[in-house]
This record gives C-alpha cells, sequence and structure tokens, in this order.
C-alpha cells in the first residue's frame, strides 16, 4: 500500500491534467472533493504524528515544495497550487 498508493494517485492526477477532467456536476471549480480526496484524507494520517509539520503548513508553498515527495497530502496540495495558481489562490478555489 505504501508505494502502490501513490503511484495510483499521481496517474489520476496526471489524467485529470491530461484530458483536462472535470467531475461531473463542476461549474469550472475544482473543489478538493470534487476529484479526490483520498490522498488528503490518507496524507493527514501520515502527517498526524509529525513533530514539526502541522496544519497551516500545507498553505506555504516552501513547506509543500520541500516536503511533497515525502507525503500524500502535500504532494495533492502541491497539484491544487500548481494547477489552480493561474487562476485562483487555494482559498478561492476550495472555499
Amino acid at each position: 500500500g505504501a508505494t502502490v498508493l501513490p503511484a495510483y494517485f499521481a496517474l489520476v492526477r496526471r489524467l485529470v491534467t491530461q484530458y483536462r477532467l472535470e467531475p461531473a456536476g463542476s461549474h469550472g471549480v475544482w473543489c478538493v472533493d470534487d476529484y479526490s480526496f483520498l490522498p488528503f484524507l490518507l496524507g493527514a494520517a501520515q502527517l498526524e504524528s509529525h513533530a514539526q509539520l502541522r496544519p497551516r503548513a500545507a498553505l506555504d508553498a516552501d513547506v509543500v515544495a520541500c516536503y511533497a515527495d515525502q507525503f500524500m497530502f502535500l504532494e495533492q496540495m502541491r497539484h491544487l497550487l500548481v494547477t489552480k495558481a493561474a487562476c485562483a489562490t487555494f482559498a478561492e478555489a476550495c472555499p
């Protein structure tokens, strides 16, 4: 599970990006649970006992860039930050 799930989530992100997929009923906003909440849920469990990383750190682009390859939650945040950077902040895209 530790290597299969991150690879699966990476594939899903690549397909969403490559084919510009949007969830049914969406009006152009990719909110967190519109297309994938599982990396956030499992990633939060990964980070639960981390000594330095706290929830607020997920909004810091430098922290996300530094740790995204190690934690599913931050990898998913990096994807959202990259895909939404041109049109909105995270807070605007996922109210």
